[in-house]
């Protein structure tokens, strides 16, 4: 099991594909902050969301030099983050119910198998939307 830029990477050494993620996982990143600073700094939350998602949208119009830089920065193989950058998707969205239900039935499944060492409740880990998402 591997993600990019590491996929990209072993493709190009000749790596072939045995089986992809597709219709089995949802695959979702998210940002992460301490409740505490989210209810005390708003207007911050809002400048530096915003501020990735027009980070995002400048990579998403230049791949090439997203992956030059980050091939500066990690030492990965440009070749191998060029790869990448052109199947990677940008763009924030709001975390929806169903994204919460998927991310509860991961959490679940940890559990069962004793990955987590008590049940989580995905909801309360959950802000409201911000306004720049509406």
């Amino acid at each position: 099991m591997i993600w990019d830029p590491f996929y990209a990477a072993a493709e190009l050494a000749g790596a072939r594909l045995l089986q992809d993620g597709t219709g089995l996982v949802d695959n979702h990143q998210f940002y992460v902050a301490r409740k505490e600073f989210t209810v005390a700094h708003p207007e911050l939350l809002q400048s530096v969301l915003a501020a990735f998602d027009e980070l995002g949208q400048w990579a998403a119009r230049h791949p090439e030099e997203t992956a030059r830089l980050n091939a500066q920065a990690s030492g990965i193989a440009y070749e191998a983050l060029l790869r990448a950058e052109q199947r990677h998707t940008y763009g924030l969205e709001p975390i929806t119910a169903d994204i919460l239900q998927k991310q509860q039935q991961i959490a679940d499944a940890f559990l069962k198998v004793g990955a987590l060492p008590r049940a989580v409740e995905t909801r309360l880990a959950f802000a409201a939307p911000t306004s720049w998402q509406e």
